[in-house]
């Protein structure tokens, strides 16, 4: 995950995720009547660095900047672009309370 642009990337992809289920009406709607937020929050994001890391295995990785390897290394690399991901939504969630 050395790649800057691929870091930028997943803290824009969280701070999306956060902000797609604030101020998207039947979607905030949906969410706030849930009881369980946080795991919801974290499944979505789970789903988002699979994603993530299906695309470092196509051609598209190098077209968006995605350092992550289709190998051991690149499941590590997954666990850190999950962290990412987790650390700018939850920022964003604080900050758009």
């Amino acid at each position: 995950m050395e790649n800057e642009l691929s870091v930028v990337l997943l803290a824009i992809v969280g701070a999306g995720i956060q902000l797609v289920f604030k101020y998207f009406p039947k979607l905030n709607v949906w969410f706030e009547a849930q009881s369980n937020k946080a795991l919801i929050m974290v499944g979505v994001i789970a789903v988002v660095s699979l994603a993530y890391f299906g695309l470092s295995c196509t051609p598209l990785a190098a077209t968006f900047g995605i350092a992550v390897a289709c190998s051991v290394q690149g499941g590590l690399d997954l666990a850190a672009a999950f962290i990412y991901i987790l650390v700018s939504q939850q920022t964003t969630y604080l900050l758009t309370r």
